[in-house]
């Protein structure tokens, strides 16, 4: 059984699309202070929060649970960080694989990789290019 984990760069990752999210909240943040300085104030202090939680605890911790294993008959994704879960595919039951490649995670050389099923679509996030060239030719 072979095991693939996100690689650690894609942390980095995340952590731009948080910074992206917490600029973009903190516009609105803005905007609310033109009408109310202490409200403002107060929800800028609660994105910051907020973000500073993910980038210190929540991402971290979501990299390092993320698990996708690969086995003759089937794929065990499994993940979460307070409620735990874990997905088994029929390897006979995939339609189709797709590689999704961002600009923000292709300059760090990574992709996830979309498993389609008859009735889902599964997610596995941030692998290392070669990585995912080796688990799309498994699959």
């Amino acid at each position: 059984m072979k095991e693939y984990r996100p690689s650690k760069r894609g942390a980095y990752v995340l952590l731009i699309w948080l910074a992206a999210a917490a600029l973009i909240m903190s516009l609105i943040c803005g905007i609310i202070a033109a009408f109310s300085i202490t409200a403002g104030v107060a929800a800028f202090i609660v994105i910051a929060l907020i973000a500073l939680a993910e980038a210190i605890v929540i991402i971290p911790a979501y990299i390092k649970n993320k698990l996708t294993e690969v086995s003759e008959k089937r794929i065990i994704i499994s993940g979460g960080i307070i409620f735990r879960h874990k997905r088994i595919i029929s390897r006979s039951k995939i339609i189709y694989v797709s590689r999704i490649k961002t600009p923000v995670s292709a300059i760090f050389g990574l992709c996830s990789i979309r498993l389609s099923t008859a009735g889902s679509v599964f997610l596995i996030p941030l692998l290392a290019q070669k990585e995912s060239e080796e688990l799309m030719s498994l699959i």
